[in-house]
């Protein structure tokens, strides 16, 4: 696990090859406000039928992110079951090796209205789940931190 005050980039290599609902991503949360973050490099089919709210976009040396918004209701949390705010930065270009320098993001939401809490921890993930009774995802992935 990571502590994003020693560790504001992330440099990685690796493979990922999905299919179904799924992402290779920063992740992390906040406590105070309680938010679940999601920075996402890769995916295959994102989350279907979750409703997003678009706040825009933002580029930087490390590619261009579409960022969004969404609330969870009554679901798991770090602080059990509770309503929280979702944050995603969405990679346009979908790439699997790099730097994502977590700060920037973070400034980007800020200036976008979107307040982050304390930091409880953020980590480099892949996640793949069953939506909506679907079959699921599927793959592999094999990722190291630099």
């Amino acid at each position: 696990m990571l502590t994003p005050t020693e560790h504001s980039a992330i440099t990685y290599t690796g493979e990922y090859n999905a299919s179904g609902p799924g992402y290779l991503a920063v992740y992390g949360w906040t406590r105070n406000p309680l938010i679940e973050y999601y920075i996402i490099e890769a995916h295959a089919d994102l989350a279907p039928n979750e409703p997003w709210t678009s706040k825009g976009n933002f580029s930087f040396e490390e590619g261009e992110y579409e960022v969004f918004t969404s609330t969870r209701v009554n679901k798991p949390s770090i602080e059990g079951t509770r309503t929280f705010q979702q944050y995603w930065s969405l990679r346009k270009e979908q790439r699997v090796g790099g730097t994502v320098t977590t700060q920037r993001h973070f400034e980007e939401w800020a200036k976008l209205g979107m307040k982050l809490g304390n930091h409880d921890y953020v980590i480099l993930a892949t996640e793949g789940y069953t939506a909506n009774g679907g079959s699921g995802s599927s793959g592999h992935s094999s990722i190291t931190l630099q």
